[in-house]
């Protein structure tokens, strides 16, 4: 395999301000939930360092740091070996990752995470979790507490596009089955295609640097042309911009843990959309029916406050009225199913946003209504590797209506016959009801949220850093945050 490495750079200026965190803080106080009983996966490139003669892959945090892990309590290492101390060593990138997703008290985004599992990118890939190239399907290990959030701040490939193909089917089979969200950067190099693991899977978030060059673009394996950037966060290094994504995740989970009114938002389609649907357009962001996304921004800049709002005016059904925002984990159906929502403003802004999965492992549940089901597996080229994969079709409108329950005119359409997602912004619309239609994919778990906020000026604020990629088996080594 080739090398891993971690995308490198300088921990990030304060943000939370930016991202609308300190908003939220200050709006609920004490109430706010920021990830307690929440579980993180921190998963990094290991740096091979000597030891007391020995030689060892080192991946996690400093677990001195009171920021990192206050009281020593929060963080497992999970790895088939550590050296005798490991607090006296640590990955200055892995400690980076870990002040913007967990910080504490006020650095991350989500300062009450409760338990994070340190592993390295190996790990996770060969045995934590997805199990490449072995024919057994995705699990995770006895004794490992299962995540609601990963976070991957790398990237790289396997050299081989069957074994890459295979390790996306794995990740978006944990996802689908197991209902957990997976965050990855999309790499550094500006206009540059995400390498293959993880930053092209269908069912994970992807997130590009907003304040520096940053990677996006479409698919080049396990199917082309799909869109890979889903959102942006304020870095100069996506290696930073994921965990504040997986931190917006976190705070989702949290929230969904604790009112059972909103359960359903934790779901990893759920999170997606409400992330995407937040997000802020920067300038420059367009998008078409066919292309649902910037490919660079991806549905714009992350706004945890947005995002959080939306959450907390609660799950709709299919035919609901709400008042500027809403969401649903649905089903699709035969024929069209119509959302309604009053817009308050002279000059409104709506952004809507449809996600589903990606189903593999068994062509003949393409819903992924049995997620029991066995996996489909093959002996490819000397690997066994997934084989099957399925993926629904679904549609996205948002119309006029006669004030009541009626759809009238079309406003527009997200269509793309290749992506799990469907996305519409729509700025300059006057006072009252729109329709909100979602169709295709009869029997396919969506989820679907939608925000009608006032008409602002939007900016690109630009940046500069650097990035470097990683890959499977430890090449080359680098120092550095």
């Amino acid at each position: 395999m080739t090398g891993l490495v971690a995308m490198v750079g300088t921990v990030e200026a304060q943000v939370l301000t930016q991202i609308g965190v300190t908003d939220l803080r200050n709006r609920y106080g004490a109430s706010f939930p920021e990830g307690t009983g929440i579980v993180g996966w921190l998963t990094e490139a290991g740096l091979n360092q000597t030891i007391n003669s020995t030689v060892y892959e080192v991946f996690w945090p400093n677990l001195t740091s009171a920021a990192v892990n206050p009281g020593g309590t929060r963080i497992g290492l999970l790895a088939p070996s550590l050296p005798p101390v490991p607090s006296v060593t640590s990955s200055e990138h892995a400690t980076g990752v870990a002040l913007q997703w967990f910080g504490s008290p006020t650095s991350g985004v989500s300062p009450d995470l409760s338990t994070v599992v340190s592993m390295s990118a190996n790990t996770f890939l060969g045995g934590a979790a997805i199990q490449a190239g072995t024919g057994t399907a995705p699990v995770v290990l006895s004794g490992v507490p299962m995540p609601s959030v990963v976070n991957a701040s790398w990237a790289g490939s396997s050299g081989v596009v069957a074994v890459d193909t295979d390790v996306l089917r794995r990740i978006d089979y944990l996802v689908d089955r197991d209902g957990v969200t997976v965050v990855a950067g999309a790499g550094n190099t500006a206009f540059a295609v995400p390498a293959s693991l993880p930053g092209q899977g269908y069912n994970s978030i992807t997130v590009g640097a907003s304040l520096g060059p940053s990677s996006g673009g479409f698919s080049t394996i396990d199917g082309t042309g799909r869109l890979l950037v889903d959102v942006m966060a304020p870095s100069t290094i996506t290696s930073h911009a994921a965990p504040m994504v997986a931190g917006a995740a976190v705070l989702i989970a949290d929230r969904a843990q604790e009112t059972p009114a909103l359960g359903n938002a934790d779901d990893p389609r759920m999170v997606r959309s409400l992330i995407m649907t937040g997000a802020e357009k920067l300038a420059g962001w367009s998008n078409t029916s066919t292309q649902p996304l910037h490919p660079y921004q991806g549905a714009g800049e992350l706004r945890v406050n947005r995002t959080y709002d939306v959450l907390m005016a609660g799950e709709k059904t299919v035919g609901s009225v709400s008042d500027s925002r809403g969401w649903d984990l649905g089903v699709g159906a035969v024929g069209v199913q119509y959302y309604f929502v009053d817009n308050n403003y002279s000059n409104g802004r709506i952004s809507v946003t449809l996600a589903w999965n990606r189903v593999t492992g068994d062509p003949t549940d393409p819903t992924g209504a049995d997620r029991t089901d066995a996996a489909n597996f093959t002996l490819l080229s000397g690997s066994t590797v997934l084989a099957a994969s399925a993926l629904a079709n679904l549609n996205l409108e948002v119309l006029t209506t006669d004030g009541v329950s009626t759809p009238l005119t079309s406003l527009a359409v997200s269509q793309s016959t290749v992506d799990n997602v469907e996305h519409i912004y729509l700025t300059g619309l006057a006072p009252g009801r729109y329709a909100i239609g979602v169709s295709g994919g009869s029997g396919t778990t969506y989820g679907l949220s939608f925000n009608f906020v006032p008409e602002v000026p939007v900016g690109w604020p630009m940046g500069v850093g650097a990035v470097v990629m990683m890959g499977w088996v430890v090449r080359r080594r680098v120092r550095g945050r």
